[in-house]
């Protein structure tokens, strides 16, 4: 069989409402040497009818059904069966424009680059938003923008040489923000060619961050997530930029996942984040003053319930300055009822 030019991995756990049209944008492309690998992470409602009838319909799909384990888990099985020359991956309730991975894979071909991006848009009950990507020249450049924020580490609208991709698995101990440790390790991973489209080539369709809403333990994932990236970056050396990004954004975490996770785990919250700071000790010399890194450093270096009464302490007096925080702790709470 002649190597496909993409393969295309969409993971989906309950995904009944949406996969049939993700699915459906992927099939659209004019790409006849595509491979498309849906993998069903364990779903308990009609998602895996679904995606039975639509391989059974499309020569290009695989259909793998594997015990619930985790989006990470899932994108790995992909990869272990892709194929292709490149590799993409589209969230099974997003969709990919038209012509939006002839456009990504076009650049490939006539730049040789092993990372391509484009710009996407979110769509937000009923309205769509476009993101537009400004093209910088180097790997370590995207680096230093994604760790600011700049550009999403999400790695639905990039196409990534296949080679590459193997290199860096998705961790399997964390379900969110696996996507910026995985986009980390390969931008770091010698000196990988970049490249963009001026097109948009996915919609994020936006529900409201379900991780940060409800307050829950997955939120910790984040604090796992940037001592990965901070390891990672260790480990393979960085421009000054991206080393000097990095630091902020472990601290904009930290207090984040301090004030906003559910009172029920701050206990536990507070203890991880201690061992977070000290194990990103080297990377944070070189922060910038200010009020959230010196509180964090502060209330860290305390014994533990101390430190959990001063973060109690912090929590209570943002929520009482801010109406807007008042109103996001509403509904976590109510988002975290509903869960329940």
């Amino acid at each position: 069989m002649t190597m496909p030019s993409v393969s295309v991995i969409v993971p989906v756990y309950n995904g009944e409402r949406f996969i049939e049209e993700c699915l459906r944008s992927i099939s659209g492309q004019r790409l006849d040497d595509v491979e498309i690998i849906v993998v069903d992470d364990g779903s308990t409602d009609g998602t895996a009818a679904i995606c039975r009838e639509y391989v059974a319909k499309e020569r290009r799909a695989r259909f793998i059904q594997k015990e619930n384990a985790g989006v990470s888990a899932a994108r790995n099985s992909g990869l272990d069966l892709a194929k292709g020359r490149y590799i993409a991956f589209v969230d099974a309730d997003d969709w990919v424009t038209e012509d939006g991975l002839v456009h990504l894979l076009g650049k490939a071909n006539a730049s040789g680059a092993d990372i391509v991006m484009g710009d996407y848009l979110i769509f937000d009950n009923g309205r769509t938003v476009r993101q537009t990507l400004a093209p910088v020249n180097t790997a370590q450049q995207v680096l230093t923008r994604v760790l600011s924020g700049e550009y999403h580490s999400a790695l639905w609208n990039k196409l990534v040489r296949r080679e590459l991709m193997l290199t860096a698995r998705f961790p399997e101990e964390i379900g969110y923000l696996e996507d910026s440790v995985v986009l980390s390790r390969i931008l770091v991973n010698g000196q990988p060619g970049v490249a963009f489209v001026n097109e948009v080539v996915y919609v994020y369709r936006q529900h409201g961050d379900a991780v940060t809403l409800s307050g829950g333990r997955k939120l910790l994932d984040l604090l796992t997530a940037h001592r990965l990236i901070a390891e990672c970056l260790q480990e393979f050396g960085v421009e000054d930029a991206a080393r000097e990004v990095l630091p902020d954004k472990i601290h904009r975490g930290t207090w984040f996942v301090l004030t906003m996770i559910d009172e029920s785990v701050l206990d536990e919250a507070v203890s991880q984040a201690r061992l977070h700071f000290h194990a990103t000790r080297t990377q944070r010399r070189f922060a910038s003053a200010g009020i959230k890194p010196m509180i964090l450093n502060g209330l860290l270096r305390l014994p533990q319930p101390i430190a959990v009464a001063g973060f109690r302490a912090v929590r209570g007096v943002l929520t009482f300055a801010s109406p807007a925080r008042r109103k996001l702790v509403r509904q976590a709470r109510s988002a975290s009822n509903g869960a329940g």
